[in-house]
This record gives structure tokens, C-alpha cells and sequence, in this order.
């Protein structure tokens, strides 16, 4: 399914932001919505109108953790069933930084131990999403070359290329325009990329239990 007029498409970032010796990573207690409440979580949000999703991810880490981050790199994408009536994407995001954080809202934001990530009461797909981020050599066989929204546009190598709701990929600063059939492609990449990670976090839980 493309984006049409008629399917507006809700579309979210997510970081993970890591200690500089990969040890700990800031995750912030969710109060809402109601299925994640009480539940750790990346820190991000909504992506404004006009907005690309690198700016998306400094501002929502600013106004939530307190400090403005300006290495984050786009790594992965997760987009809802194509038969789903309110349709979305989520962009995910990793950086490093031993920058002191605070909790700017009244959802808690704290540093928590990698290595201790299946014991904790996180949203189910972080139990691989934040492996991937620190897994440099995976994440480059699964991830490289079809992110959603590549980290620089491949014409004028500036700012992020992003799917657009008439034409499919669009560039804002040089009007880059993509192709439905890479869409489609890189959709189907994700697909297959994801299912591939979501097996993997199987057979490591059952070789743990």
C-alpha cells in the first residue's frame, strides 16, 4: 500500500541514545497511550508537519530528555499492516553521549544496563531493535540500502529523503523524486529484514529459557 490522500499516514521517530561505552541506554516509562503505560520505551514522538525525521528526533529528545543531540543516525524503520484503517511509520534512531540528561515531562526518563534488557518491562520489539542498533556488523547486512528514509538524499546528498503522500519519495530541498517501485522494494526489504531479526530474538529467548 502507497501513501494516498485518503490514508494520511501517522508518521513517529524513536531514539535510543547509548553511553559512549555502549553500556547503558536512556529509555524513558511511558504513561500513555494505554498500551505502553508503565512500559520502557525510546525517547521520541509525533513528526510535525514540515518536518523531516532527523529534525523530528533532536527536537522530540530536547523537549523530552533535555538535551540536544545532534549525531543521531537513522537506522531502521517499522511501518503498520497494509490493511490497517490508521496507518503509520516509525522511524528508529541511535547515537552516543555521556551528556546528563532530566526527565523534562512526567514520564521518568533513567539509564538502563544493556545486558540486563530482557529483564525489564520494555515494549516487546526493543528487545531486538536496541541490540541492532549496537550490532555494527548486522545491522549493516540487514539495514543498509533500504531505510524508508535514507540518511542523505541521493541527488543533492543533503537533507533526508522522505516518502511523500502524491509522489512516494521526495526530497524537500531539491525536490528529489522516487519511484513507486522502489517504494515497494524497499518495503518488502523491511519486510524481510524485520522477520529475519524477529526469528533471531526467538531462538536467543528460548536458548535463555
Amino acid at each position: 500500500q502507497h501513501p494516498t490522500m485518503s490514508t494520511p499516514i501517522a508518521r513517529y521517530v524513536c531514539g535510543f541514545l547509548f553511553s559512549e561505552d555502549r553500556q547503558t541506554v536512556a529509555l524513558i516509562r511511558k504513561n500513555k497511550p494505554a498500551w505502553q503505560c508503565g512500559r520502557l520505551n525510546g525517547i521520541g514522538g509525533k513528526i510535525e508537519e514540515g518536518e523531516s525525521p532527523n529534525q523530528a528526533m533532536r527536537r522530540e529528545f530536547r523537549e523530552e530528555a533535555g538535551a540536544d543531540i545532534v549525531t543521531w543516525r537513522a537506522y531502521a524503520a517499522i511501518n503498520s499492516p497494509e490493511d490497517c484503517a490508521e496507518p503509520w511509520e516509525v522511524y528508529f534512531y541511535f547515537a552516543f553521549s555521556n551528556r546528563e540528561l532530566r526527565s523534562m515531562t512526567n514520564e521518568p526518563i533513567a539509564l538502563y544496563p544493556v545486558v540486563q534488557l530482557h529483564g525489564l518491562p520494555v515494549i516487546y520489539n526493543l528487545r531486538w531493535l536496541i541490540p541492532l542498533a549496537l550490532d555494527d556488523s548486522s545491522r549493516s547486512h540487514y539495514i543498509e540500502g533500504f531505510d524508508v528514509w535514507p540518511e542523505m538524499c541521493p541527488k543533492c546528498h543533503g537533507v533526508p529523503v522522505r516518502p511523500d503522500i502524491e509522489r512516494c519519495a521526495g526530497c524537500i530541498e531539491c525536490d528529489f523524486v522516487g519511484t513507486h517501485e522502489a517504494y515497494a522494494q524497499t518495503q518488502q526489504r523491511n519486510r524481510e529484514a524485520f522477520e529475519a531479526w524477529d526469528a533471531h530474538d526467538k531462538v536467543r529467548n528460548e536458548e535463555v529459557s
